[in-house]
């Protein structure tokens, strides 16, 4: 029980750390990319169509935007820059515990930093719609009949945003949990893999493989390559599983959900067996 608390104790102080950072300041910059490149269009829609959209669909069209997509993780690794950090407080209460349970700490706290912030993205990207939206569990019309209004923005922004391979094939509750379960779950890898290099004394090759994970995944989809499938961004991505309007799945969505599990998985387990290497 003791080591139990001991752990949330390390995740809850490291938390409070993260949210009084100077870094936060990051999040400004990525809310004006979202604005510019999602907020707006979806605003629009609004005002070309004369239909309200839904406040939900914002955050779930960040997963569809390929330059939103690449921001998104990197403004959170940005974020958590000194993670794991170590500070005298942390090397002192390490001497009374054990490095395993530090590295639990860590983990628990990476996973409260990744929820925190995808919320806020959520929060945000509602906020900033507010006035052009109402709240509902659907679709809203003036997007999944847009391309009726306006026939000749077929291959538009909005079509960009929110696809039909993403209306047709599900509602916008389902969509949303997919969206915000797939990009907790790919944060949190990325997450496992910096901490486990840093753990074995290699931090900077923890931040290459994020990066080159990030890159990758953005190159590989962008050019519809059957290697997107290696990279855990074409996973995170609802609609991308799908056709326009056939049910069955390019990519089933469970195979997302097994690739992103083990690949956090693995390297939560990683992190626990070579916990004891932390210098």
């Amino acid at each position: 029980m003791y080591k139990i608390y001991t752990v949330f104790y390390i995740a809850s102080s490291a938390f409070r750390r993260f949210v009084r950072s100077s870094k936060i300041i990051v999040l400004l910059i990525l809310m004006i990319v979202i604005r510019n490149i999602i907020i707006e269009p979806l605003r629009n829609v609004a005002d070309d169509t004369g239909y309200a959209i839904s406040m939900l669909e914002p955050f779930v069209s960040l997963t569809n935007s390929g330059i939103i997509l690449f921001a998104i993780p990197i403004c959170f690794m940005v974020l958590m820059a000194d993670f794991p950090e170590r500070e005298s407080f942390d090397i002192m209460l390490g001497m009374r515990t054990t490095k395993r349970v530090w590295t639990l700490g860590q983990i628990v706290f990476s996973f409260y930093a990744a929820v925190s912030y995808i919320l806020f993205l959520l929060l945000a990207t509602m906020i900033m719609v507010i006035d052009r939206a109402y709240f509902t569990t659907d679709f809203s019309y003036g997007i999944t009949h847009y391309t009726v209004f306006f026939p000749e923005r077929e291959h538009g922004v909005i079509a960009d945003l929110i696809p039909q391979n993403l209306f047709n094939q599900m509602n916008l509750m389902t969509a949303l949990g997919r969206t915000f379960i797939l990009l907790l779950l790919y944060i949190l890898g990325l997450m496992n893999v910096l901490l486990f290099f840093t753990l074995i004394g290699k931090r900077s090759v923890g931040l290459i493989i994020d990066f080159l994970l990030v890159v990758g995944g953005v190159v590989t989809t962008a050019a519809q390559s059957k290697f997107q499938w290696c990279f855990p961004m074409a996973h995170t991505i609802p609609w991308h599983h799908f056709r326009q309007f056939y049910s069955k799945p390019l990519f089933p969505m469970w195979g997302s959900y097994l690739y992103l599990g083990v690949f956090t998985g693995v390297f939560f387990v990683l992190c626990i067996v070579f916990s004891r290497k932390y210098e």
